[in-house]
């Protein structure tokens, strides 16, 4: 799989593989794809609960949210190089 990317990507790619994060281009655009698909899911699942949230605050049913459990849920959500856990 190869795709043209800009310069400055296309060192940070490199730089990436010469450390040993990653085996190959390859496995950092795969792995860059993958990633980004799960971001796209959390999106759309995330843009659903909000509109829930919208319908159940309009009909009075709505409660407060506790900001720091929602900001824990989603630190544990993410490994050491912030990446989604699987």
């Amino acid at each position: 799989m190869t795709a043209p990317l800009p310069a400055d990507l296309e060192q940070y790619v490199a730089e990436k593989v010469a450390a040993g994060v990653f085996t190959s281009r390859d496995a950092l655009v795969l792995e860059a794809v993958r990633v980004y698909r799960q971001l796209e899911l959390r999106h759309d699942l995330l843009k659903a609960d909000i509109q829930a949230a919208i319908q159940q605050s309009d009909e009075g049913l709505s409660e407060a949210l506790d900001i720091e459990s929602i900001q824990r849920e989603l630190v544990e959500e993410l490994d050491e190089q912030g990446r989604p856990r699987q």
